[in-house]
């Protein structure tokens, strides 16, 4: 499932004990210590991406992926133990768009809500009262498909 956070125990490397985070911060992050990573907070941080809750998918083509700060965006995790199905995952994402895109396209709906808001007692990111929208059958391909 989607969470809002990765969590990782601190296991250091051999000899090592502790993990020193000098020069960010005057801490030591103690050997077995739990550490999260609020990906959600991160990846909707106005420091990191303008206007972060609106939809651009421009900010992801070739040119601007330059522009991204390091570790900023990482749906699937990074550096060693990121996940292993990210590549095949992503490939199955966009297959299926690409199959109900073909001859379909999507609107909004009488129930499609206004303003979208995030469930705080899922374990996983789900909305309240869900995302209601109209899959329509596209007419240009209907008529080309009779053609």
């Amino acid at each position: 499932p989607v969470l809002p956070y990765l969590d990782r125990e601190y296991l250091p490397k051999e000899g090592e004990k502790q993990f020193d985070l000098k020069p960010f911060y005057d801490y030591t992050v103690p050997v077995g210590m739990p550490v999260y990573i609020p990906i959600f907070g991160i990846q909707r941080d106005p420091k990191f991406w303008p206007n972060p809750e609106t939809f651009d998918p421009e900010r992801f083509n070739a040119e601007n992926k330059k522009t991204h700060k390091p570790m900023t965006y990482f749906p699937f995790g990074s550096g060693p133990r990121s996940c292993i199905g990210s590549r095949i995952g992503l490939l199955q994402a966009k297959v299926g768009l690409v199959h109900i895109f073909k001859n379909h396209y999507v609107t909004t709906c009488e129930k499609t809500p206004k303003e979208i808001t995030f469930d705080p007692f899922l374990m996983s990111l789900g909305y309240k009262n869900g995302i209601y929208l109209s899959l329509v059958n596209d007419k240009r391909y209907e008529r080309n498909a009779k053609q």
